[in-house]
């Protein structure tokens, strides 16, 4: 009868059919098994063939023990939970939590102690079963892995952010020793939406259970960062459902009225995976972890954290343009400033071209057939027109990027601050096209992003997406192109800037530091040089000018004649002090590189290089 039943139905979607053929098929099984089973019997109808209706009736009068099957099946005892073993974490930060504790004001060895046994007895007392247990995880890794690293400033930015903000939080908010809250009280800080959204995200899977989380994201008119919409003006009600669990501050008026209980109040990020330049350790964390990380995030989500009626159908609006069944690839593209670089783990934020090749590799994969579609965010101008003559319209690859987005060209305004979108005066429809993007980015099956809060925030979305972070310290390819510079690599430098630079492993902000040369050193290159790192005959790499993502310039501490590190943005630090490399390929007719051409060079170097170049090319003017 089943079987009969599906063949006759209304055809359904194509992508359904194969779901209707194994229904049929598994109808078929059940005729020939019952068949089987009931073959030889003894009940046959006038006809001579077998009569269901009377066997059914036969089986009916037959006396049967029918039992709950709780009663039949004993249950099986709960698991008991297991300690997570996060205590160790504080092994790991051994070196460093004298000082930070020092810095905070604690000079006392007995108080130092106090704390660290007080943060030991809470972390041996965390079982898997805790809401805390995956987040304690997850910084455990990212701790393991950082403090021990010779990466400039990251061992020493991790442990003090543990220390002084992840530790004292999650005790008040999670031990079961922790005074009573009646509310968790989440303000806005001046930053961008997601580093806000971000923490809202830690209070909701660190808040106690049936405690409202409520949401101040009312600006009061000063912000440089957190700027949308006018002063007063309610951004969370704005984007948001408002769910018991979770609403705006300004629609709860029993706060310190309904209990005697405290607020906590949350004004910032807790989780030190969630923070600027420790972001991109979130990568590194092994799978089960990280999954169970992003499970946990996503539970606290369900049912609490839902979008406005206004932000559901606009995107629905950009959902409803891919093809159904499309295989569908995003991409997150940050601006190429010199602060998003700074936060970055690696230090870089790679170019168009990089994330480019990733996405087409990515989409390689994809079976014969499959729609394949791009979705693009990004804050960045260049970067649309670079992916837009990647994948024209009419190619394989649908490019889905939202028009009438604010995006910005990068670099640095008039008055010395990074060109950023959130540092310009917001609209409230400037955070909307942020949180369109990022819902769209999580209905992705693939994301290629960098160290971000919004990338951050779309893992957390949606746990299941396959995540591929462009955060290797050099993109492939590097000592090819370092090999044959089309910029001007002379044979000697002299050190400009005072008292000294630091010198890196490898060509990049974030490599490991072997050495110190001082101001005035002459020093003898091999020739090489990548994004304006030059390296050394002896060995190392030293950055020509401090533009982009900077370097690590030598400074004396006040007061003394101890040198430390500073980051250096700007400025001359070496100057040429021998004779211009000549490279095999610079051909009669080969126009000038385009980093000359776009004059990025010191004046002297481009005039030097230009007058060099026009001697051995006449026609070239």
């Amino acid at each position: 009868r089943a079987y009969t039943v599906l063949k006759s139905c209304v055809p359904v979607e194509p992508e359904r059919h194969h779901l209707r053929h194994a229904l049929i098929a598994l109808a078929q099984m059940a005729a020939v098994h019952l068949n089987q089973a009931y073959r030889g019997s003894t009940t046959p109808s006038s006809n001579g063939k077998f009569a269901w209706s009377r066997r059914a009736q036969e089986q009916k009068m037959q006396w049967q023990d029918w039992q709950p099957l709780q009663k039949l099946v004993p249950a099986a005892a709960p698991p008991k939970p297991k300690l997570c073993g996060v205590e160790d974490v504080l092994e790991f930060m051994q070196d460093h939590i004298e000082g930070s504790f020092l810095e905070d004001g604690f000079t006392s060895a007995e108080e130092i102690q106090q704390i660290i046994e007080a943060f030991h007895s809470y972390l041996a007392g965390v079982t898997d079963d805790r809401r805390e247990a995956p987040f304690l995880m997850a910084c455990r890794y990212a701790i393991a892995r950082a403090a021990p690293s010779s990466q400039p400033l990251l061992a020493d930015t991790i442990c003090k952010a543990f220390l002084r903000v992840t530790l004292p939080r999650l005790i008040e908010l999670c031990s079961p020793d922790a005074y009573p809250y009646c509310a968790v009280v989440v303000t806005f800080h001046d930053n961008g939406l997601f580093a806000n959204v971000l923490q809202l995200l830690d209070a909701l899977l660190l808040a106690a259970p049936g405690v409202p989380v409520l949401v101040d994201w009312q600006r009061r008119g000063p912000e440089q960062h957190f700027q949308y919409g006018p002063a007063g003006f309610d951004l969370f009600k704005h984007l948001f459902r408002q769910t018991p669990r979770c609403h705006s501050l300004a629609e709860d008026h029993s706060v310190g009225y309904s209990s005697t209980a405290p607020v906590f109040t949350l004004s910032k990020r807790i989780n030190v995976i969630f923070m600027n330049m420790l972001r991109g350790l979130i990568w590194g964390i092994p799978e089960p972890e990280q999954s169970a990380l992003r499970k946990a995030y996503r539970r606290a989500m369900d049912n609490v954290l839902e979008l406005s009626t206004l932000m559901r159908r606009r995107v629905d609006e950009v959902v409803a343009t891919w093809p159904r069944g499309a295989r569908v690839v995003g991409v997150h593209k940050r601006l190429g400033a010199n602060e998003v670089a700074a936060c970055q783990l690696n230090q870089r934020t790679p170019p168009p071209a990089e994330f480019i090749q990733q996405a087409r590799h990515v989409l390689a994969d994809t079976p014969p057939g499959v729609p394949q579609v791009l979705f693009l965010a990004t804050d960045e101008i260049s970067t649309v027109q670079a992916f837009t003559k990647a994948f024209p319209k009419g190619g394989t690859v649908q490019l889905c990027c939202r028009e009438g987005v604010k995006r910005s060209k990068g670099g640095v305004r008039a008055d010395g601050v990074d060109d950023e979108v959130h540092r310009s005066p917001c609209e409230p429809k400037d955070a909307e096209d942020a949180l369109v993007d990022a819902i769209c980015l999580s209905r992705c099956e693939d994301l290629l992003c960098i160290d971000s809060n919004l990338s951050i925030t779309v893992s957390m979305l949606n746990p299941q997406i396959r995540l591929h972070a462009l955060a290797s310290l050099l993109p492939p390819g590097w000592e090819e192109i370092a090999a044959r510079p089309r910029e001007p690599v002379y044979s000697a430098y002299r050190v400009a800037r005072h008292p000294g630079m630091f010198v890196a492993e490898l060509p990049s902000t974030a490599s490991e530091l072997i050495g110190c040369i001082e101001y005035g050193t002459r020093i003898e290159t091999t020739g090489r040089l990548w994004d304006g790192w030059v390296e050394l005959a002896e060995g190392g790499w030293v950055r020509i000018h401090g533009t982009k993502s900077g370097c690590w310039g030598a400074d004396y501490l006040p007061g003394t004649d101890q040198l430390t590190m500073r980051r250096v943005t700007c400025g001359e630090l070496l100057v040429a002090d021998g004779e211009l490399i000549h490279r095999p390929g610079w051909e009669e007719g080969d126009p000038l590189p385009p980093a000359l051409a776009r004059a990025e060079t010191p004046d002297c170097s481009f005039c030097t290089f230009a007058y060099k170049h026009m001697k051995m090319h006449p026609r070239v003017r």
